[in-house]
């Protein structure tokens, strides 16, 4: 496939098991120019959802305290509790008390790795059972479109955005 020949742009190409896989474009100049700026927007909408997420949370805490006050302290925590107003509901649910929860995790693969060792004449059994028990199908996957990944690099500047 033909590249776009320019002073500002050269290739770097990655090979997987002798196949091309990925071709980077080297950008400069210019050219470079124009994905600092897009960059720098992404950086200003990062810092943008940042500082819109800390209002919110804020917010969230002042209509927690708000809707408290229309409840006695005896209910706080205990039930949930809900606000109406002409323009939105509030609804502040039950407090979830801290506990201990068991959680059982069985390696399977250990414990039929160290059943085979024990008993080889097994181990030979359970292969044959697994891969008499194991099918294989072609499922169909839908196609989609190129995913898109930013990552900045250490050399932008944030305070710049």
């Amino acid at each position: 496939m033909p590249r776009i020949t320019d002073e500002e742009v050269s290739y770097k190409e990655k090979k997987v098991s002798g196949a091309l896989d990925r071709v980077t474009a080297v950008l400069s100049g210019s050219k470079s120019g124009v994905f600092t700026k897009i960059a720098k927007r992404y950086k200003r909408i990062d810092t943008l959802l940042g500082k819109l997420s800390e209002e919110r949370e804020k917010l969230n805490e002042q209509v927690k305290e708000k809707v408290a006050d229309h409840f006695n302290e005896a209910e706080l925590g205990l039930l949930t509790l809900v606000v109406e107003s002409v323009s939105m509901t509030a609804t502040l649910s039950k407090r979830t008390p801290s506990s201990t929860v068991d959680v059982e995790h069985f390696d399977a693969e250990a414990a039929l790795n160290e059943l085979a060792e024990t008993l080889p004449e097994i181990a030979e059994q359970i292969e044959f059972l697994r891969k008499k028990h194991t099918i294989v199908s072609q499922v169909s996957k839908e196609a989609k479109s190129p995913a898109l990944r930013v990552k900045f690099n250490e050399s932008f500047e944030d305070d710049k955005v």
